[in-house]
């Protein structure tokens, strides 16, 4: 998982140790002789990095059947303030962006094809 997490500019190279939901991240701007350390997210989440709170700092966060879940950078990655989103559904693909440019990440889902068509949907 690829963001800048410590927003010196530069990306640092996340690890998701899925098995037991655990984010390591080495920091670019300590020559990366320190680490993000954190438990978020469960075996079989997918993992989601985004800007959710427009700080210019990676989140960290998961998509499970439905439920979003993030830790802002903004408050330090803290767990008293996880930010969820229910929205979506069992084996749809997440994706984040800025779709409406307010330097905030949305959130959006794809849903599997049918009829070789596939359909997008966004939150702002």
């Amino acid at each position: 998982m690829v963001g800048d997490f410590d927003g010196d500019g530069k990306a640092e190279p996340g690890i998701w140790r899925s098995s037991e939901g655990v984010w390591i991240i080495p920091k670019s701007s300590t020559n990366y002789t320190e680490f993000l350390f954190s438990q978020w997210g469960q075996a079989g989440d997918t993992p989601i990095v985004a800007d959710v709170d427009a700080d210019g700092r990676a989140d960290l966060g998961f998509y499970r059947n439905g439920l979003w879940g993030f830790l802002r950078s903004s408050l330090n990655y803290d767990f008293c303030c996880g930010q969820f989103f229910s929205w979506g559904g069992v084996r749809l693909q997440p994706v984040v962006g800025d779709f409406d440019g307010d330097g905030k990440a949305d959130i959006a889902y794809i849903v599997p094809s049918s009829g070789a068509q596939s359909a997008a949907y966004m939150r702002f």
